[in-house]
């Protein structure tokens, strides 16, 4: 029998509808291409809003059909009765982000709920607010430590993580395996702060370093700076402004250039 295989999810709660479908193909894509039809293979899923829904849909719908080697392990930060709190009930949509919740729950193949912390675990017995972030850098860190590899749906920033976050847990996996292809990492546009939907996002892959997060200007003053000096896989993020450029800029290596706000008439 094949040694089973451990996929941990990890993205971003605020996504575009409109991306959906590609998110979908390229989830799909993962799977598909990655693994054997007979090789086990365990997904562990928060099930949050955006991008862990995403997966667990695109990992049932899989099983129901092409893949019956896929098992969804519902993999939450804490106790049901405190985490639905985290899910709007009453958002409009149908289903609502705790409906799809319950929903994927009922259609996992297994849960698995992690523990309140022993600071948490006090504040709870007396009714009171506990620190929920620290829940979140429980499940991250979990994640980190069973994912053999990890799928994360991430726009790759790498400035200003938050702990348990999409980005913290990708730093922590690369970070605990340097240099090997530990991630697949499909590039997933936030919708929020005001960005809008890019154009032609780079389809997923395998990385096996954190891609060095640049802002122009910042740490280079021209973009003809940044690109002669960044390393390869490195994310240039280009601030409003007009921008000349003195010569043609020549790569010889993988770069990604991309406007702040997502807007194409800011750069």
């Amino acid at each position: 029998m094949e040694t089973q295989i451990t996929v941990g999810v990890t993205g971003h709660r605020h996504l575009f509808e409109a991306d959906n479908p590609r998110l979908r193909d390229e989830i799909r894509r993962f799977f598909l291409e990655n693994f054997d039809a007979n090789q086990p293979v365990r997904v562990l899923d928060g099930l949050a809003e955006g991008a862990d829904q995403l997966v667990a849909g695109t990992v049932l719908e899989l099983k129901a059909n092409e893949r019956p080697n896929l098992r969804l392990t519902a993999f939450l930060p804490m106790p049901i009765q405190f985490y639905e709190a985290d899910f709007d009930a009453d958002s409009g949509e149908k289903p609502s982000p705790r409906e799809a919740f319950y929903r994927f729950l009922l259609r996992a193949d297994e849960t698995v709920e992690l523990p309140l912390l022993l600071e948490n675990r006090q504040l709870a017995l007396e009714g009171g607010a506990f620190n929920r972030l620290l829940q979140y850098d429980l499940l991250g860190a979990q994640l980190a430590a069973h994912s053999t590899p990890l799928l994360a749906l991430w726009d790759g920033r790498t400035e200003g993580l938050k702990p348990g976050g999409t980005g913290d847990v990708v730093r922590r996996v690369l970070s605990a395996s340097p240099g090997k292809k530990t991630v697949w990492h499909i590039v997933t546009p936030q919708n929020r702060n005001g960005l809008t939907l890019p154009e032609n996002v780079p389809q997923g892959r395998w990385i096996g370093s954190s891609p060095d997060g640049i802002t122009v200007p910042g740490r280079y003053a021209t973009l003809e700076e940044a690109c002669q000096k960044a390393p390869a896989g490195a994310v240039i993020t280009i601030k409003p402004g007009k921008y000349t450029l003195e010569e043609t800029i020549r790569l010889s290596r993988n770069l990604t250039l991309r406007g702040e706000t997502g807007r194409a008439d800011d750069v």
